[in-house]
């Protein structure tokens, strides 16, 4: 059967696109990209090697499943060993300022009561500046009191 002008016309066109660009049957392995997080570098590597993108976040037939947050990941339909995901659980505790701050400030107090047996210690403040959580009123008010100490000193 044969469309008519009209039909095409109720179609939208961001619908016939998405079908046209999402692959179907046995021509993967398929890729996911949730975000823009290394997605050029990603899909380069995916495309030479002959792998297909597919856009639709729900699709459960995957080889590689690239996600940048908790929430896009399925983990209902994930088949272990055949399938390949990189989110990693809790990253914030890494990948955010107030995350890291709070896992090094972690670290730093737990290692002050560890005995390294002769080998020097790293203290944070040689490595990270200093930082501030400005959400907690103790630590604005050291942050103010820095930035006004910073003020009246004299450089050269």
């Amino acid at each position: 059967m044969l469309a008519s002008n009209s039909d095409r016309k109720s179609c939208p066109r961001r619908e016939r696109r998405v079908r046209t660009l999402e692959p179907r049957g046995s021509r993967g392995p398929f890729y996911y990209i949730g975000g823009a997080n290394g997605a050029k570098i990603v899909s380069r590597y995916c495309e030479d090697r002959g792998w297909q993108r597919i856009h639709d976040q729900h699709r459960t037939d995957y080889k590689l499943k690239w996600c940048e947050i908790k929430s896009r990941a399925n983990y209902h339909h994930f088949r272990e060993g055949h399938q390949l995901l990189y989110q990693i659980p809790n990253n914030t505790v890494l990948t955010s300022k107030i995350g890291l701050l709070s896992s090094l400030r972690a670290f730093e107090r737990v290692s002050t009561k560890v005995n390294f047996q002769g080998l020097r210690r790293l203290k944070m403040e040689q490595f990270f500046p200093d930082t501030f959580h400005l959400d907690l009123s103790e630590e604005r008010e050291a942050f103010f009191a820095q930035q006004n100490g910073k003020e009246n000193r004299k450089t050269c």
